[in-house]
């Protein structure tokens, strides 16, 4: 029987004052380029796991949103850098909103619903970011395969409530909560998947990862901040490292599509250690309470599905199924795929590229803005609940084979 082996390292993306942050219409359309400065550093940071002859590759962007073309990009300097194949990696963003904007021209449809005021042709500045993300991106994983070590694989999952759910029904229709303090007229109420899965890599050693995921945006600072952040995930993993010595935490972005932080969209900083102590805090006892689980299997597929082409992935590792996904899926649809499966899923969404909202069908019939994006973008009722159909097939075919 082969050991399971996992390595991990971070590469800083540094930013620069004439980098405008990308996440919000408002800063376009009104503010002046650029930003204000680093309020919290930025990274990728990569997980790099190999069991026998089968390999798999995590990293992490501090970054919003990438096409599935660009991830393409991403996930091929990945490979070559990790000595790997392309299908064995999976890039995803934190979706942070505080974070600058790249040459990415292949998002220019997907984002003119919700941001018709961003160009992603970009100048100067844009196109240096696209090339820090591809430098950090290589060197992360290069650093993390070149240091896997034998490793315990544990995984666990509980209930954390970090976000509501943004979509109120008035009577005549739905609402979007953006922000409760300043919308008090509006009564969220929580969200439907509060789930927060750990994978937990132990060496004999002492020191270790933590792959957390949870679904909640990460839009604590709103469109008036002008400070580059890692955002509430930022601060979720700064809270790990603090709680368990010799950590290394990385995020992965749970379903989000409906869903906020019940701090949201406001400018002070501050506001996000309580969001990270919360997330971050649990993310640390879960980390102690992790069962230990199996060695890695892998699976992926590419689909045409809601109007575009989707890189699916699948891994069983430490009793846990980490699944990717390039959407913002509705919470009712994670809600519904945790169900079907029979172990903690460590969900990553805006993994390996970038297609929009994906409601439930039954959201279809409400409207709302992410509906209204998700039909611009060739998305049809039920094609949420097929996702998740395919999504259990991959994680029913790798758990079958661990």
């Amino acid at each position: 029987m082969t050991a399971l082996l996992a390595g991990w390292a971070a590469s800083a993306l540094p930013t620069q004052r004439d980098e405008s942050l990308l996440g919000y219409d408002f800063r376009q359309e009104r503010l002046a380029p650029g930003n204000d400065g680093e309020h919290d550093p930025l990274s990728a940071r990569a997980l790099a796991l190999r069991d026998g002859a089968t390999a798999a590759l995590l990293v992490s962007l501090d970054h919003c949103v990438v096409s599935v073309e660009l991830a393409r990009r991403l996930r091929a300097v990945a490979a070559q850098a990790a000595g790997m194949q392309p299908g064995e990696v999976i890039v995803a963003c934190t979706h942070t909103h505080s974070a600058p904007l790249a040459h990415d021209p292949a998002l220019g449809s997907g984002l003119a619903t919700a941001l018709p005021h961003v160009s992603t042709d970009g100048g100067t500045p844009e196109q240096r970011v696209t090339a820090r993300l591809l430098a950090a991106t290589a060197d992360a994983a290069a650093r993390a395969a070149g240091l896997r070590v034998p490793v315990e694989a544990a995984s666990a999952c509980a209930p954390c409530g970090l976000a509501y759910s943004r979509r109120v029904a008035d009577g005549q229709g739905v609402r979007l909560c953006w922000n409760p303090e300043e919308q008090a007229d509006l009564h969220p109420g929580p969200a439907e998947d509060p789930a927060l899965a750990v994978l937990h890599l132990r060496r004999a050693t002492g020191r270790s990862a933590l792959l957390f995921s949870l679904g909640a945006h990460p839009v604590c600072l709103g469109k008036i901040s002008r400070v580059v952040s890692a955002d509430w995930p930022g601060a979720a993993r700064n809270a790990i490292e603090r709680h368990l010595p010799g950590c290394f935490a990385v995020f992965g972005l749970g379903a989000c599509g409906d869903t906020h932080p019940w701090i949201a969209t406001q400018d002070d900083p501050a506001a996000l250690v309580p969001l990270g102590e919360a997330a971050g805090g649990l993310a640390a006892a879960l980390a102690y309470a992790a069962r230990p689980g199996d060695g890695l299997r892998c699976a992926q597929r590419t689909l045409h599905l809601g109007g575009g082409e989707l890189d699916l992935a699948a891994w069983a590792v430490g009793g846990a199924i980490v699944l990717a996904a390039p959407v913002e899926l509705f919470q009712s649809l994670s809600a519904e795929l945790r169900r079907q499966i029979d172990r903690p899923v460590v969900l990553l969404s805006n993994a390996n590229g970038w297609t929009g909202y994906w409601p439930a069908q039954a959201d279809f019939a409400a409207g709302g803005y992410e509906v209204d994006a998700a039909t611009a973008a060739g998305r049809r009722p039920g094609d949420g609940e097929a996702l998740v159909a395919i999504l259990v097939e991959l994680a029913r075919e790798v758990a079958a084979a661990a």
